[in-house]
This record gives structure tokens, C-alpha cells and sequence, in this order.
């Protein structure tokens, strides 16, 4: 491609401008090629990458949701176990509940017999005698059924207060223990991440 022939009509500063912008062509055409080539080899590799990194993230919160799962678990167990715990503390204070209600009940009906027993004495015996055996039955009846209602009363107290403290211990127990703490702070955590996932 020489202009700068000996016959050539262009002037030979011309020629060799000419020829060093053929060059500068050349080279330029040259260095696109291997740009262009470069960047399809760093596209290729680019995406690669990303193939490989997003299917070791997408294995990766595959296995935190299985640890989830079988983290989850054993929490919601232990859950159920103290709401059951729970349910049969209420209940069996409930019952104590109905039966020193009964108690109650039943020493009102039998003050409510005494009194119509004495009524029926009072009028057979006279206001004075019967003032005076009324003092003592009163007395003897009264410290009997106090007795009888003050025992069901403690005792219903202190099985529903024996229950609280037995559900309160168990529940301490529970959450005192270090797999209990391990597996509920395991279960916030895989929450979090399938909520960030």
C-alpha cells in the first residue's frame, strides 16, 4: 500500500502522513478486535459467575430453611406443651373453684335447716329455754361448719396456689433450659433470614 512511490504523484511528506494514518487505522481496527474480544471473554466469565453464585445462594437458603424447619419444630412443641400445661392448670383451678363453691352452698342449706329447726323448737320449747340451747347448738353448729368450710376453702386455696406454683416452675424450667434457649434463639434467627430471603 505505498503511496510513496517513485512515480506517485502525492508529495512525499503527504505519503508518509497518509501512510501513518493507514497504520494508526490499522492498529486502531486492531485493538477494537482485541477489546471487543476481551469484553465477550469477561462477559462470558461474568456471567458464569453469577450462574455459580446464585445457585450456591439459592442451595444455601435451601439448607437454612431445612435447619428452620427442624429448629421450629421442637420450639412449637415445647409451646404446646406449656399451653397444655396451662389448660390443665386452669382447670384443675376451676374445679377446686366449683367445689369450694359446693362447700359453701352446702353449709348455707345446713345453717338454713338449723334455722327452721329452731324455729320449730322455739315455739314448742318457749323463747327462754330455747334462748338458751339455741346459745349452745349455735355455738357447737357454727365452730363445726366454720371448720368444715375454713378446711375446704385452705384446701382449695392451696391446691390452685400449689398448681400456679407447679406451672410456674415448669414453665421456669423450660425456659431456664439451654436447648429450650438454643432452639428459640435458632428459630428467631432462621426466621429473620427466610423473612430477608
Amino acid at each position: 500500500r505505498r503511496c510513496c512511490s517513485p512515480r506517485s504523484a502525492v508529495p512525499k511528506p503527504a505519503c508518509r502522513a497518509m501512510e501513518l494514518l493507514a497504520s494508526l487505522r490499522d492498529e486502531a481496527t486492531a485493538s477494537v478486535g482485541v477489546a471487543q474480544s476481551r469484553i465477550e471473554t469477561a462477559r462470558a466469565m461474568a456471567i458464569e459467575l453469577i450462574v455459580g453464585v446464585s445457585s450456591r445462594i439459592h442451595a444455601s437458603l435451601l439448607a437454612v430453611r431445612q435447619v428452620a424447619c427442624r429448629v421450629v419444630q421442637p420450639v412449637t412443641t415445647c409451646i404446646a406443651g406449656a399451653c397444655a400445661a396451662v389448660v390443665a392448670a386452669k382447670l384443675a383451678a376451676l374445679d377446686r373453684s366449683v367445689r369450694a363453691r359446693a362447700a359453701v352452698l352446702d353449709v348455707a342449706s345446713q345453717t338454713k335447716d338449723a334455722a327452721v329447726s329452731v324455729q320449730a323448737e322455739v315455739q314448742a320449747k318457749g323463747v327462754k329455754v330455747w334462748a338458751h340451747e339455741l346459745a349452745d347448738a349455735s355455738k357447737q353448729r357454727l365452730g363445726d361448719n366454720w371448720a368444715v368450710a375454713r378446711a375446704r376453702t385452705c384446701e382449695a386455696k392451696a391446691c390452685g396456689s400449689f398448681m400456679a406454683k407447679e406451672l410456674c416452675t415448669a414453665a421456669g424450667e423450660l425456659v431456664s433450659q439451654k436447648s429450650f434457649q438454643a432452639t428459640a434463639a435458632s428459630a428467631t434467627v432462621g426466621a429473620v433470614t427466610l423473612a430477608a430471603g
